[in-house]
């Protein structure tokens, strides 16, 4: 069988600055089988660690990851030799095992010479319900919101007459903010380059939802559409308390840009939308 994803695991092989590679897709798609026709046919051998078969071997990402440690127990845990340069290491479902994805950065900077691949179908830090990257693998395909591609398609369903639109100087106050969160929703697809995702708690007398999640950075930033000239921002609150490690609240609305550092909340103008998370990649 032939895959197209083979000539990339070739250039990462040659590529004279290599980091550890990811990688991901859904369940039971042939990442295990590319990866091992991959490894006879470019390396003189493989250590493969399955990280949901072989949950004894999570103690060799404990406390200490030094790159020379973690080998050292793998080595011992597993029976395989692991030589820098001739051997690929590969750590299979390795969304199991959180502490063996903060490992490939020390394996990286510390044996740069070890070939180190690893896949799995979602792979998560230790942020709880929340993980990164914020990707499609880690949502609910159940529950979704609909945003538009232009907000002069929403005006036309909703029937704004062009002259009320005109007539306003606020977005937010026309239909309790709807045209502003769909100005929000383009300019984050736009300036990010990626599918819009937002945080929802279905607790039971204590939902909550924060309208969309960007990421800068590496760390997530909860962003709110704020309509009117009050509101408790009760949802965002409780995101960041349950979420110490995001990054501070950003709430979008019609004044002035402001800080609120005791309560972790960044106000800015609703125009500063598509400028919140990390810029869309260069196509090229």
């Amino acid at each position: 069988m032939h895959r197209i994803a083979y000539a990339q695991l070739v250039r990462w092989k040659s590529a004279p600055r290599r980091k550890p590679l990811i990688v991901r897709g859904a369940r039971q798609v042939g990442k295990t089988w590319l990866i091992e026709r991959f490894a006879e046919a470019e390396f003189d051998r493989m250590v493969k660690v399955d990280l949901e078969q072989r949950r004894d071997l999570h103690r060799c990402f404990g406390d200490d990851l030094d790159a020379g440690t973690v080998i050292r127990h793998l080595e011992l845990d597993g029976g395989s030799r692991i030589v820098p340069g001739s051997t690929l290491l590969f750590l299979d479902e390795v969304q199991a095992c959180p502490r063996a994805i903060m490992a490939l950065r020390y394996l990286y900077e510390q044996m740069p010479a070890l070939h180190v691949v690893a896949a799995g179908s979602l792979l998560e830090f230790a942020l709880g319900e929340i993980p990164i990257p914020v990707g499609r693998a880690s949502a609910d395909d159940l529950r979704f919101k609909a945003a538009l591609l232009d907000i002069g398609l929403l005006q036309s369903l909703c029937r704004v007459p062009v002259e009320m639109e005109l007539r306003e100087r606020d977005l937010l106050a026309i239909y309790r903010g709807v045209l502003a969160a769909q100005f929000a929703a383009q300019e984050l697809a736009a300036g990010c380059g990626r599918d819009l995702f937002y945080w929802a708690r279905n607790a039971r007398g204590a939902s909550a939802e924060v309208d969309y999640l960007a990421v800068r950075d590496g760390r997530i930033v909860p962003v709110e559409v704020k309509s009117g000239a009050s509101g408790s921002l009760r949802s965002l609150h409780l995101m960041l308390k349950a979420y110490p490690h995001c990054a501070d609240g950003v709430v979008l609305y019609s004044g002035s840009h402001s800080r609120l550092p005791a309560q972790r909340l960044t106000f800015m103008p609703l125009y500063y939308a598509g400028s919140i998370g990390d810029p869309a990649p260069d196509v090229v």
